[in-house]
């Protein structure tokens, strides 16, 4: 059996979810600013998370939209262990990272 070495240019990360710790900080968001305490990442079931979660469409949009627009005031965290693995890629070549976010800023002055 023969090992392929995958090398880091032809890698790409998504931000949200896999670099960025987006449902933390929703999770947060939403107890903290909507008193909606109690919820936990298991109870996120699918994508359209107002389906599973007993949070108002408004609520859920505001919270996505402030963390899609200000990723450093929400205090987004990474995700555990993603510094270091980025960290330890960018020592051999430049890293990619892919987001559907409409603004690039957001992820530049989070990174």
């Amino acid at each position: 059996m023969s090992v392929y070495k995958i090398h880091p240019t032809e890698i790409g990360f998504d931000f949200d979810g896999v670099i960025a710790d987006t449902v933390e900080a929703f999770l947060r968001i939403a107890c903290e600013q909507y008193e909606h305490c109690g919820l936990r990442p298991e109870d996120i079931t699918d994508f359209s998370v107002e389906e599973c979660l007993s949070l108002g469409t408004g609520i859920v949009e505001t919270i996505f939209s402030t963390i899609l627009h200000d990723s450093v005031s929400t205090g987004l965290l990474p995700m555990p262990g993603a510094p270091a693995v980025l960290e330890a890629l960018t020592q051999q070549a430049g890293v990619t990272i892919i987001t559907a976010r409409p603004h690039a800023a957001p992820v530049h002055d989070w990174l």
